[in-house]
């Protein structure tokens, strides 16, 4: 009893310092040494499920699915799988480098993940008015292996473009069918010479509907 203690403490002392790592990533620009403390712990963590699912399948083997402590171990394995998702998420977040501003211009990057939090790629990402019509002249993107997406805009060469101007706009996202799978609720804004980063969570729930009517409506999709 007194060895399952301790490990049941140091588990939550090791969630609890994980967790925290995880507050400091998202509020601020961590350093090499944060990320690397965030590679550990997903290593012990990992270590710790893998532990977790043999244990598991011992007590489903002896005492069936659907007893009590079976299901405390499966809700266990559900709480290290999703902190080692965030950690992972914090990680490449930090790893990504500032992508370069152009003159004039911005760039609004990040990546689009699935409700596991893993990167989902060949989707096309873009800005829309509040109508859900596409902002054409500021173009799309497509996400990468990794979940990347890079939307930048340069104004074209002799166009008179306002150091000052802010665009407010939401940020949709499409799958290869042209059917929006992501959309924001509220607007956000974009300066001229910004990289606001963001990082899109999908809701695993499907297409959100039939994309709109009109041929500039949206964007072509990924091949």
């Amino acid at each position: 009893m007194a060895d399952s203690t301790k490990e049941t403490t140091g588990s939550a002392r090791s969630n609890a310092e994980a967790q925290q790592l995880l507050q400091e990533a998202w509020v601020t620009n961590i350093d090499s040494q944060t990320v690397q403390q965030m590679t550990s712990l997903g290593q012990v963590r990992l270590a710790r499920i893998n532990q977790l699912q043999r244990q598991a399948a011992t007590a489903t083997a002896l005492k069936g699915a659907d007893d009590p402590e079976v299901a405390a171990i499966q809700g266990s394995i559900l709480s290290q799988q999703i902190l080692v998702a965030n950690l992972g998420v914090a990680r490449n977040q930090a790893a990504v480098t500032a992508p370069i501003i152009p003159a004039k211009g911005w760039v609004v990057y990040g990546y689009v993940r699935d409700q596991n939090l893993q990167p989902v790629a060949q989707l096309t990402v873009f800005l829309v008015n509040e109508q859900k019509n596409w902002l054409r002249a500021y173009g799309y993107a497509f996400t990468d292996q990794t979940g990347y997406f890079n939307l930048s805009y340069t104004p074209a060469a002799g166009a008179r473009a306002s150091t000052t101007a802010v665009l407010s706009a939401f940020l949709e996202v499409i799958d290869q069918k042209r059917q929006p799978l992501y959309i924001d609720s509220s607007p956000f804004s974009i300066g001229i010479g910004t990289g606001p980063y963001r990082d899109v969570v999908l809701s695993g729930a499907g297409p959100l509907g039939k994309p709109p009517a009109g041929a500039d409506a949206v964007p072509p999709a990924a091949k």
